[in-house]
């Protein structure tokens, strides 16, 4: 994380970016995600550093980019340079002997024993029946789960820091990762992934980013956030089964 942002400030720097986007930090979280997801998809190696501070560079080039192509309309680049630049990092790697991706990251084949398999996951993890403390793990990896940190405790610590920036964007936070876990479990979404927050973490973005962040906070943008928030369990499901043959994440 430490040596994305850098990577990714620096490079604003040297390219003359709009100083206050770069005192706000604006080129620098793509950086820090680019970081941390390589690190996570990727097997540790001295040429992981290298090929970190290259992905985060090139995700403030891509921002950059965006804002320019999105100013018209006024949109906000948002995660975009770090989904784009982390999915072609992470495609390449099977073109080089020297990065080795992680299993988290295997190109699966269509498997129709595939809901079997799950279901035996989760007995052996304890994580296929809806108890309090599976609803909690879920609830609060759903925000961990926004820097591939799969903990409750980082979670409520990310929570924690949240409101420290703004309490209306924690409540939002919360809010984001409960609708989406019940509307996973509701929906027969499997007990492994939602119990550990991979249905959350894209709810918990939309409900910050529409809940009085880019909309002035009323009931009517609060339901609209919650809305989107739901929306987002069926995407990141769709996503994930479009792109498991290539063995790519879906990110945000």
């Amino acid at each position: 994380a430490l040596l994305g942002v850098a990577a990714s400030t620096l490079a604003a720097y040297l390219l003359a970016a709009d100083r206050g986007l770069i005192r706000n930090g604006l080129f620098g979280f793509n950086g820090v995600l680019v970081g941390i997801g390589l690190a996570f998809f990727l097997e540790f190696d001295f040429l992981l550093a290298v090929y970190i501070v290259l992905g985060a560079v090139v995700s403030t080039i891509v921002m950059m980019a965006l804002i320019n192509l999105l100013s018209p309309w006024d949109m906000p680049a948002l995660t975009a340079p770090f989904v784009l630049t982390a999915w072609l990092l992470l495609f390449a790697v099977y073109q080089f002997d020297f990065l080795h991706p992680t299993e988290l990251i295997a190109p699966a084949a269509p498997d129709p024993e595939a809901a079997v398999q799950t279901e035996l996951r989760e007995l052996a993890t304890g994580t296929g029946g809806v108890t309090g403390g599976n609803l909690a793990n879920g609830l609060f990896r759903g925000i961990g789960e926004v820097m591939f940190q799969d903990n409750l405790l980082t979670g409520l610590i990310f929570l924690a820091a949240i409101a420290v920036n703004s309490r209306v964007s924690a409540t939002f936070a919360l809010l984001g990762s409960a609708v989406a876990l019940v509307a996973a479990l509701a929906m027969g979404g499997d007990g492994f992934t939602a119990y550990h927050g991979l249905y959350g973490f894209n709810a918990v973005l939309c409900a910050i980013a529409l809940g009085g962040l880019f909309f002035v906070l009323s009931w009517r943008s609060a339901v609209y956030a919650l809305v989107a928030a739901v929306f987002s369990v069926p995407v990141f499901a769709a996503i994930v089964v479009l792109l498991s043959p290539y063995g790519m994440p879906a990110l945000t």
